[in-house]
């Protein structure tokens, strides 16, 4: 929780900052005569953190919870042939993103941010609810606040396929510096976000594996701050950090009959890297 609490902090602080520098930054002139009209595009990749949470089972023969669950993220390990294969790129965590600059300063952008979260295994947690106990001899039975170790013979849970949030967001482009020769700048974009989750769910219960397909699991919305490095009002190089939550009302776990299913609220934090490009076909820029 401090962990959260700390970054909230960073990410309202860079907010703040973004929003006096976009007051004393007015005299900083865009190389270009606006940008109402551009498109950008941007790939990268994102690290995410999550706050512990309350998961809901409910299938034939269980219904349960278990309360104050942690969880990480699933980096995939750096690799030439997998970051830079075209046909690999989307299996590490990454972002895409397309934007349209409505005015000269705020953006609409739509895309999708691929996170992976694995609940932690062995961890201990409290649960509640029932299990039957033609399910399984060792875990069958009444549950009320019991502790229980998350052992790999009894659940593992995971949106490794994709904890996916495709967000719709809007922008606000704060000039900060450029250089003399004006090929070189460097923005801010605080904005906000609003979009469906889409998780693609491995779900292993008392020693039985489904794989469930990308569906439509909940919603969610967040608040993020970016960086860019633009060169020539070309190309850029984008950090980006993100709050946000998101309610998965229903995780299908087992089969698309709705009979097996998760509930849960996923508090993250995202940080990420983009490389990006802006396409000027609508706009006719003149150099000042």
């Amino acid at each position: 929780m401090y962990f959260f609490s700390s970054n909230m902090r960073f990410l309202l602080i860079g907010l703040l900052v973004i929003m006096n520098i976009n007051i004393s930054s007015q005299e900083i002139i865009s190389s270009f005569d606006g940008h109402q009209g551009d498109f950008y595009m941007n790939w990268g990749y994102n690290r995410a953190f999550f706050n512990e949470s309350d998961i809901h089972f409910q299938g034939k023969g269980y219904d349960f919870t278990i309360y104050d669950v942690e969880a990480k993220d699933l980096p995939e390990t750096f690799n030439t042939k997998v970051y830079f294969n075209v046909k690999k790129i989307s299996i590490p965590q990454f972002n895409f993103r397309i934007g349209y600059y409505l005015t000269d300063r705020l953006s609409l952008s739509i895309g999708s941010d691929h996170m992976k979260y694995v609940m932690s295994q062995n961890q201990i947690v409290k649960i509640e609810g029932t299990i039957d106990k033609s399910l399984s001899e060792t875990y069958g039975g009444e549950y009320h606040g019991e502790r229980i170790t998350l052992s790999d013979d009894f659940l593992r849970y995971e949106h490794t396929n994709g904890f996916n949030f495709v967000r719709v967001g809007l922008e606000y482009r704060t000039d900060i510096w450029q250089s003399a020769n004006t090929f070189h700048n460097i923005v801010a974009m605080p904005g906000i976000n609003i979009g469906p989750v889409l998780p693609w769910t491995n779900y292993t219960f008392l020693n039985e594996r489904h794989s469930d397909l990308f569906h439509l699991g909940g919603f969610g919305f967040s608040a993020s701050s970016a960086f860019r490095y633009e060169f020539k009002n070309t190309g850029f190089f984008q950090i980006q950090a993100q709050y946000g939550f998101s309610h998965l009302s229903r995780v299908l776990l087992e089969d698309r009959s709705g009979d097996y299913t998760a509930k849960q609220n996923i508090v993250f934090f995202e940080r990420s890297f983009a490389l990006g490009v802006y396409l000027h076909s609508f706009n006719k820029h003149k150099k000042k």
